[in-house]
């Protein structure tokens, strides 16, 4: 096991950051550096819980086309799937009240 801390030492000190600068970064308090992390976590934890749950329909979408249409395709079943997050991507900024649309011009 000491070959194994001496390699991980070396790839310490090989990406180590040379930037010595000192950065006075005064864009947020702590307190709100803690609250953006919060929601960064319920955002990572929310898109779990839905890829979870997309996964869990998605095992049983196959069986299901393969009782209603006998000659479909696995392609055909790659257009089913692909159709969910397809229609979310095209009509989820048109149906959040231009809240989404104001932020994306405002950083333009």
């Amino acid at each position: 096991m000491a070959w194994m801390e001496r390699l991980a030492k070396q790839v310490r000190e090989i990406f180590k950051s040379k930037n010595n600068m000192k950065f006075d970064d005064n864009l947020e308090t702590p307190q709100q550096y803690k609250e953006r992390w919060r929601s960064i976590y319920i955002i990572y934890f929310t898109m779990f819980l839905i890829s979870l749950g997309f996964s869990i329909i998605v095992t049983g979408v196959w069986p299901y086309l393969d009782k209603l249409d006998p000659t479909a395709g696995k392609e055909f079943m790659g257009f089913i799937v692909a159709a969910n997050p397809f229609a979310q991507m095209i009509f989820s900024p048109s149906s959040d009240g231009g809240a989404i649309s104001l932020v994306r011009y405002d950083c333009l």
